[in-house]
């Protein structure tokens, strides 16, 4: 006794919309019926409708078919014996739709490939020739069928009949019964019901078209550029308004289909099938291929932001790491200095050299310290994979490009024409190279204009691959080569060595090693990176 009051809670009343809807669309299907011996005209709306709320509300839906489905069998002259067997047939069909769709992985929005695949698979090789077998069957016995020829054509006519509707109308109401999908539905449904109902005014009274091929060439592109522009419902509506437009007028000696007194049904058919499923596939695969690009879209902007934050957070923490150990540079390398002043001298000079020691002693912890805050902090995550450094090279220099001309300055690169592999992280790399070609063009813009000079180079050595970036510029000092493992200073006189500490902490995350010195070619600064393999 439970099952009744929780079968009316989840699925009564969308039996009772069904089985209302059912009866009404199948009245509405007769007015095109072009053959009047057979029961079932060649497009049958209720079975797009119970497919479609089949697939929407579950099996649980089955009475609203059968009752649909009786009443409008009786109320056609059909006796009871076959009109209940025929609507016994079609909730079945639409039980054991539901149960191989979903079994087979498809989705109720159609906006996938598989799925769509899935669905006109079902309804064209398994659900309509289920259908139309049993069916015509029941009226074989029954004897509304009295031979073979006319057993024949209704099962074509019902198999046809019964595809075509559920192909095009299925996947309609599918989607305007999913709420996200109704957005802006007035613009992908009303527009294309008005150019077909355009196109189909132009083609029965305004021009002379006889048979398949030219109804072709006028609605298939039509179709095409609606699934295209406007998406999948577009495409189902305006086949839809197409097909019950064409099979009205073809059953009233209109159109392009009726020949004098016959009527080519099997063109006819093949034309109302081929629009549609061509601009469903097109619909469906364009928005396939756009969703994928969205997707790609927005795993590369996640991916940029997490990039972005972690770069957030590296330069915070240099920038801390800096300001701290910039003084500290200066305490350290004046201590040295006095250190070497002081060597080898006795009495005060020897105690104050002792002071120094202590001072640099303490320094030095602070560096450490601070060195280890900053590794902790700012050392970026890398995310390693195999890529060509030369490609990230390129890229940095293409990035600078409008700074190298405004700037014009000269960059000669060498060994970027051959693959150079190595496994890091592209984005950091990139920061890389693109901080030292900044500082080197940074430190040449004081030049004279035909003096301003930087050379890229990238070779491989026996122990990895090696970058080097030199300059015209001033060049590192012997006082500033003296502690190359502190922060690193500008070859600037205005500059912070920001960028210079950066492309360190790059280098440290990938295992490498940088190295400064004088340019032998261009007098300036000289910058090495080894990355091992």
């Amino acid at each position: 006794m439970s099952f009744l009051p929780s079968w009316l809670r989840t699925s009564g009343l969308p039996s009772l919309l069904l089985a209302i809807a059912y009866a009404f669309s199948g009245q509405l299907s007769f007015l095109a019926q072009v053959d009047d011996v057979l029961v079932t005209p060649v497009f049958f709306l209720p079975e797009g409708v119970a497919l479609a709320f089949a697939l929407r509300f579950g099996p649980g839906i089955w009475p609203g078919i059968l009752a649909g489905q009786l009443a409008l069998a009786l109320h056609q002259g059909l006796p009871l014996a076959p009109a209940l067997s025929i609507s016994a047939i079609n909730s079945l069909e639409a039980l054991g739709a539901v149960w191989l769709y979903r079994r087979w992985g498809g989705q109720p929005h159609f906006y996938d490939l598989r799925s769509w695949i899935v669905l006109q698979g079902l309804i064209f090789f398994i659900l309509q020739p289920f259908s139309a077998t049993l069916g015509t069957l029941t009226l074989v016995f029954s004897g509304v069928i009295q031979n073979f020829p006319d057993w024949l054509t209704a099962w074509q006519s019902w198999w046809i009949g019964n595809a075509v509707a559920q192909s095009q109308l299925t996947p309609l109401l599918l989607l305007l019964m999913n709420r996200e999908s109704r957005a802006g539905w007035a613009k992908k449904i009303l527009f294309p019901l008005a150019m077909t109902a355009a196109a189909l005014g132009f083609t029965l009274h305004g021009l002379p078209v006889v048979g398949i091929g030219a109804s072709l060439a006028l609605f298939q592109p039509l179709l095409v550029g609606f699934g295209l522009a406007l998406g999948l419902k577009a495409v189902c509506a305006a086949s839809t308004l197409t097909s019950l437009t064409f099979l009205y007028a073809t059953s009233h000696a209109i159109g392009p289909f009726y020949f004098g007194e016959n009527t080519n049904l099997l063109d006819l058919n093949v034309f109302l099938v081929g629009i549609s499923l061509i601009g469903q596939f097109l619909a469906v695969l364009f928005r396939q291929l756009k969703d994928a690009r969205q997707k790609e879209r927005a795993a590369e902007e996640l991916k940029r932001e997490e990039i972005t934050r972690k770069l957030k957070t590296s330069l915070t923490a240099a920038g801390i790491a800096h300001e701290i150990n910039q003084p500290l540079s200066q305490i350290l390398l004046q201590t040295e200095l006095s250190l070497r002043n002081l060597a080898g001298k006795t009495g005060k000079d020897s105690e104050s050299a002792e002071a120094f020691r202590m001072i640099q002693g303490r320094a030095e912890q602070v560096v450490d310290t601070i060195e280890t805050i900053r590794a902790l902090l700012g050392n970026v995550a890398s995310d390693h994979q195999s890529l060509n450094l030369a490609d990230v090279v390129r890229s940095a220099v293409l990035y600078l490009q409008p700074a190298l001309q405004r700037a014009g300055a000269e960059l000669r690169t060498e060994g970027l024409d051959s693959p150079r592999t190595i496994t890091g992280d592209g984005a950091q790399l990139h920061l890389l190279v693109s901080n030292l070609l900044r500082n080197a063009l940074q430190a040449v813009e004081s030049l004279p204009t035909d003096r301003r000079k930087i050379s890229i180079s990238l070779a491989e050595t026996p122990g990895g691959l090696t970058l080097s970036m030199e300059d015209s510029g001033p060049g590192f000092t012997e006082e500033q080569k003296l502690r190359s493992e502190m922060p690193i200073e500008s070859t600037k006189p205005e500059g912070m060595g920001m960028g210079l500490f950066l492309a360190r902490t790059a280098v440290e995350n990938h295992r490498g090693r940088i190295t400064f010195s004088r340019s032998p070619s261009l007098g300036g600064a000289s910058v090495t990176v080894t990355f091992p393999k």
